[in-house]
Formats: structure tokens, C-alpha cells, sequence
């Protein structure tokens, strides 16, 4: 190898240790980024998979058990979404406590409109527009059905 070629090589490989170097750094980067994004959103309604589960079984009682047993699941959904920052969790839970209303028989008008207030507010206040307008919904419903 001659002394011209020598300089040549030492840049080459000098410019592939930075490449190589970088490369990893980003596929790194990729790495953990996907990793958080997937860890907290793996059902249908992009929430924490904790709440998630907290909403279906509050789901599943809404309207069919005492305020107090509905309540005890339902704020736990709300304070699980509140300590890891999950505003479509908080609006999620207004939801179920409007439906806990409209399909229990111990719901009244005003029980049911105040509720309705809450959700539109909140569902408003976060951005979430879907919610905003099933609120009219459920609450047509609470009529139809009253």
C-alpha cells in the first residue's frame, strides 16, 4: 500500500465507525420507541390495557348492580386513568357512569342530566368529540326508555 492510498483508507474507515456508530444509535432509538408505544395501547379503544380492563368490568356491571359496587369499580378506572395521564380513560369513565344511569332502575332525571353535563364538559375539555355527542345519545336513550 502506498502512502497515498494509506490517508484514503484511514478516512474510509473512519467515516464507517461513524456510520456504524449511528446506526446503531437509531436502531436503538426505534427500538425503545416502539417498545413504549406498544406496552400501554393493545385494545380496540388505544387506552392503558389497565383501564381497559377496569372499563370492561365496569361495563358489565353498569346498570345492573347497586351505585355502590358500580362506583367502586368505576372510580377505580378513574384513578388508575388519572396516575398514568389517560385522558380518553377519565372521559371512558364519565361514559359508564351515564350508562350505570340510564340502565339501572334506580336512575332519575336529574341523577341522569347531571351526569350528561359532566361527560359532554370533559369529553369537550380533552378533545374527544365521539363522546360529546354519545352523550346526547345515552341521554335520548334514558328518555326513550323512561
Amino acid at each position: 500500500m502506498t502512502q497515498k492510498e494509506l490517508p484514503l483508507l484511514c478516512h474510509f474507515l473512519y467515516i464507517y465507525g461513524i456510520m456504524k456508530g449511528l446506526f446503531r444509535i437509531i436502531l436503538l432509538l426505534v427500538a425503545v420507541s416502539s417498545a413504549v408505544n406498544m406496552s400501554a395501547q393493545n385494545n380496540s379503544y388505544g387506552i392503558d390495557d389497565e383501564c381497559y380492563a377496569l372499563f370492561q368490568r365496569a361495563e358489565s356491571l353498569a346498570g345492573g348492580v347497586s351505585d355502590e359496587e358500580f362506583n367502586l369499580v368505576n372510580d377505580s378506572l378513574l384513578q388508575t386513568a388519572l396516575a398514568k395521564k389517560d385522558n380518553k380513560a377519565q372521559v371512558i369513565y364519565y361514559v359508564e357512569r351515564l350508562k350505570h344511569l340510564n340502565r339501572g332502575p334506580f336512575s332519575n332525571e336529574e341523577r341522569v342530566l347531571k351526569a350528561f353535563e359532566e361527560l359532554k364538559a370533559i369529553a369537550l375539555s380533552y378533545g374527544y368529540r365521539q363522546y360529546f355527542y354519545y352523550a346526547y345519545e345515552l341521554t335520548q336513550n334514558f328518555y326513550y326508555n323512561n
